[in-house]
This record gives C-alpha cells, sequence and structure tokens, in this order.
C-alpha cells in the first residue's frame, strides 16, 4: 500500500493518541507525520485523496480545495463537508467518527482507480464555481434578484 501522509501540527493530545497508535501497531513506515504546511496546492499535487475528518467545518475551505487539486475528496458526514460532497458523486462521506467506515473508503478508492478519478473529476468540477469571480458573480445574481 502507498504512504499515508497527515499534515497538521505535530503537538496535542490527538497526535499523541494517533502517533502512538501507529507506532503500537508498527505503521511507521506507510504513515508519514508531515506537519503544517502552508503550500498545500503544491503539496497536494502528489496525492489522490483528501480526507477532511473535522465534525465541525465551517465553510469546507478544505474540501473545496482538495476538490480544486482533483483530489477524490472522503469527507466525515457532518457541517459543510456533507453540503459540498454529494456522496458517491463528488465525493465519499462517512458517518463522523466511525473510523471502520472510513477505512473502507480509502480501501474502496485505492483499489478502485476508475471510480477515484470519477470522483475527483465530478468534484473538481463542482468545486469550479467557488473559484475568484464565479462566487462573487453568484452572490451578486442573488443580491438583484432579492432588490
Amino acid at each position: 500500500m502507498d504512504n499515508f501522509t497527515v499534515c497538521g501540527e505535530k503537538t496535542g493530545s490527538y497526535y499523541s493518541e494517533v502517533n502512538n497508535y501507529v507506532k503500537n501497531h508498527k505503521l511507521s513506515d506507510q504513515v508519514y507525520f508531515d506537519g503544517f504546511k502552508t503550500k498545500m496546492n503544491e503539496y497536494r499535487a502528489d496525492m489522490d485523496i483528501g480526507i477532511v475528518a473535522s465534525k465541525s467545518e465551517a465553510f469546507g475551505r478544505v474540501t473545496v480545495e482538495g476538490m480544486l487539486s482533483n483530489l477524490a475528496m472522503i469527507g466525515a458526514d457532518s457541517a459543510a463537508t456533507s453540503e459540498l460532497i454529494t456522496d458517491n458523486v463528488t465525493g465519499l462521506l462517512y458517518k463522523n467518527g466511525d473510523i471502520d467506515e472510513l477505512a473502507k473508503k480509502l480501501v474502496y478508492l485505492y483499489k478502485d482507480r476508475k471510480k477515484l478519478k470519477e470522483l475527483a473529476i465530478n468534484g473538481f468540477d463542482f468545486a469550479k464555481k467557488f473559484t475568484e469571480g464565479n462566487a462573487a458573480n453568484e452572490i451578486y445574481d442573488v443580491i438583484t434578484k432579492l432588490s
């Protein structure tokens, strides 16, 4: 299996818990903690799948950025993530907190590269509406219709 890269601060109890799990299950050669990144677009170029496991994404910027980077997105079925991902169309959703379901979704996409590519393309097409100019034009259209 390819490597699983985790970006984010290497601090706090959550990081310690996950890091200990990786060490205790002898997964250190497959799971890589790469710390906080500021240039995620460049970083995503080497990836196929993006995961948004947050329980309370307010806007879902990470989901949209992943879609615009041509990643097949997997997200927790909550908050903005479930508003942005249409399950099995623009990405995959899993029950919030259900690690087993998340793992199954990862394995599914790892094995089905055709589906992975389909979700990435659909997600990209969906997320284009959030790019500069498009979002402003849509907001302007709504405002003018209300006036």
